[in-house]
């Protein structure tokens, strides 16, 4: 698994496009980018763009669901 965390001027740029196709694309790889929640929709509409597989998360969500996972793991 591969997390990526990117802000929204990461996600509004070129200069990554090479990596996500890179990442995406390695066969086993799970691909995950982390972006702030008013980033998301930027960032899907990013994926589909370039296609490629890759799961988008809030920045939110992942910490709470990462807390959540400690708390049951006790």
């Amino acid at each position: 698994m591969v997390i990526k965390y990117e802000n929204c001027s990461d996600v509004l740029s070129n200069k990554n496009k090479k990596l996500w196709k890179a990442l995406s694309s390695k066969p086993g790889v799970n691909f995950h980018i982390l972006v702030p929640s008013y980033c998301k929709e930027k960032a899907q509409i990013k994926s589909r763009m370039l296609n490629v597989p890759v799961k988008i998360l809030c920045l939110e969500d992942w910490e709470d669901s990462f807390e959540s996972g400690l708390r049951n793991s006790k």
